[in-house]
C-alpha cells in the first residue's frame, strides 16, 4: 500500500508542478512581449476609425471606434473588419493585440478564427483565400494606448 500512496503522492506533486509552471509560463509570454513602434496603432478617441494590416498570411481591413461611457461605466472599445487568408491553409487566426505606451502586450483578443478538419474518406477541406467579418467590443484597458494585430497560418501540410 505504501508504494501506491507514494507513487499517487509523486504523480499529484508532479501534476500541480506543471499547472504552476503553465500559469506563470503563459503570463510572462503575454506580458513580456513587447510590439516595436512601427507595427503598433495609437488608439484615438471617437471615431470610427479605419485602416488595413499585412502579415504574410493575412490581409486585415478594420474600423474602430472609442465609445466613452456614460456616469460609472467603463470606456469600451469597438472593433470590426474582414480577415482574408493570403493562401490555402488548415488552422488560421488573428488576434488585436492591446498595448501599453510601451508597445508592451497587456492583452489580446481573438478576431477571427477557422480551423478545417478531415471530411468524408478522410479528405481535409482547405481555404483558398477565405475571409471572414468580425465585430468586438471590449472595455479599454488601464494603460492602453494602442494596439497591433497578430495572426497564426497552419498551412495544409502541417507546416507554418
Amino acid at each position: 500500500m505504501k508504494i501506491v500512496d507514494q507513487s499517487s503522492k509523486t504523480v499529484r506533486v508532479f501534476l500541480l508542478f506543471l499547472l504552476v509552471l503553465s500559469i506563470v509560463c503563459q503570463g510572462k509570454i503575454i506580458s513580456a512581449e513587447t510590439v516595436p513602434p512601427e507595427k503598433r496603432i495609437t488608439v484615438k478617441e471617437g471615431g470610427p476609425h479605419s485602416g488595413t494590416w499585412d502579415s504574410v498570411d493575412v490581409k486585415l481591413s478594420y474600423q474602430y471606434a472609442v465609445e466613452s461611457g456614460e456616469g460609472s461605466s467603463a470606456v469600451k472599445f469597438r472593433i470590426s473588419g474582414t480577415a482574408s487568408a493570403k493562401m490555402r491553409f488548415k488552422i488560421w487566426k488573428v488576434w488585436v493585440q492591446c498595448l501599453d505606451a510601451d508597445g508592451k502586450v497587456l492583452e489580446q483578443k481573438l478576431l477571427a478564427s477557422r480551423v478545417y478538419h478531415a471530411g468524408i474518406a478522410g479528405n481535409v477541406y482547405y481555404s483558398r483565400m477565405a475571409s471572414e467579418s468580425f465585430e468586438h467590443a471590449f472595455e479599454i484597458l488601464p494603460g492602453m494606448a494602442s494596439i497591433s494585430f497578430r495572426s497564426y497560418l497552419e498551412h495544409r501540410d502541417g507546416h507554418r
